[in-house]
């Protein structure tokens, strides 16, 4: 794959006072085979008019204004990866920002990688006023990783690709993935990659490239506050049995892990606790599991740590 197209999908839901930020720095990119598709949720705020400015623009190949509110982030993903006309597919969230070297570095990663389906880089986290919260940890040389593996050791207790933006993926690789993540109201985007390491290698490009705005109050934090994101994570879990990316054993430990973290959640009533709670011990949990866990997450820490030392020494890439 030499210099591909990339479409650039910027799905928007009143995010009016970002757009010029999150346009600007991808119109800014150093690799500059790319169309844009700017899609509008149907915002009550400004967005249109702000959005009206790159009408014209030479790297803005369609604009589209939804009549209805889709219901779902994941619904548009779906509708821009459908429009999209390139190879690869970048999600630049609309309240984002990066530097102008992200693009590149990405795609540097499929020209020179057989079957990858997935490109990320690190995200600094930044508040609603652009400053910095959290900057990443990992740096060095790029991974790259087999998709299952990833699975087992980045997409498991969670996601480690925080954020769409810090992203890119094969469009033919997910126009071949099981839909399912568009029925998800949260994590979805976790669904979406697990689908997506399925199909192919993950590439690691550990350089704080992009900029995640982190908002309070978010439809993210609302549904981890009323269940929903715990219940949608059982089913990402036991997805994951399903397909044998791991042993029986190890699903049993992150059933614990999780029951764990939700009985120690502040969810917004106790209706919502005993709900989520019941989801997750429908299958009885053998007490064995839960008095090795902690032998097991110190063995996981000590593992973690050499790996570390081996990676800075120069030792493992």
């Amino acid at each position: 794959m030499k210099n591909p197209l990339v479409s650039v999908l910027i799905p928007n839901y009143c995010h009016a006072s970002y757009l010029n930020e999150r346009i600007d720095s991808v119109l800014a990119q150093t690799y500059q085979n790319f169309e844009v598709i700017i899609m509008d949720d149907c915002s009550t705020d400004n967005s249109r008019e702000v959005i009206e400015q790159y009408r014209n623009h030479p790297r803005v190949r369609e604009i589209v204004y939804n009549e209805i509110n889709s219901g779902s982030t994941f619904n548009q993903w779906d509708k821009g990866i459908t429009m999209a006309g390139g190879e690869l597919i970048w999600i630049a969230e609309s309240d984002d920002s990066c530097r102008p070297e992200l693009l590149e570095r990405l795609v540097e990663q499929f020209e020179q990688t057989e079957d990858l389906a997935v490109a990320y880089v690190q995200s600094v986290l930044i508040n609603t006023y652009g400053e910095v919260i959290k900057m990443p940890v990992e740096k060095g040389n790029p991974i790259i990783y087999d998709g299952r593996y990833f699975i087992r050791t980045h997409l498991l207790y969670g996601t480690c690709i925080i954020n769409a933006s810090m992203a890119i993926f094969s469009r033919e690789k997910s126009l071949g993935i099981d839909r399912c993540f568009k029925q998800f109201k949260s994590v979805g985007d976790w669904m979406f990659w697990v689908l997506m390491a399925e199909t192919g290698k993950v590439a690691e490009v550990r350089e704080p490239l992009n900029y995640f705005r982190r908002h309070e109050g978010t439809v993210t934090s609302k549904c981890y506050l009323d269940g929903t994101s715990m219940i949608n994570t059982k089913n990402i879990v036991d997805y994951i049995l399903d397909r044998r990316i791991i042993s029986k054993y190890r699903h049993r430990m992150v059933y614990v892990y999780f029951i764990r973290y939700i009985k120690s959640f502040q969810f917004e009533n106790d209706d919502v606790y005993n709900k989520v709670l019941t989801v997750w011990t429908l299958l009885p949990i053998n007490s064995i599991y839960y008095k090795w866990y902690p032998i097991e997450c110190f063995y996981s820490r000590q593992k973690e740590k050499i790996y570390r030392f081996l990676r800075k020494t120069g030792l493992i890439f």
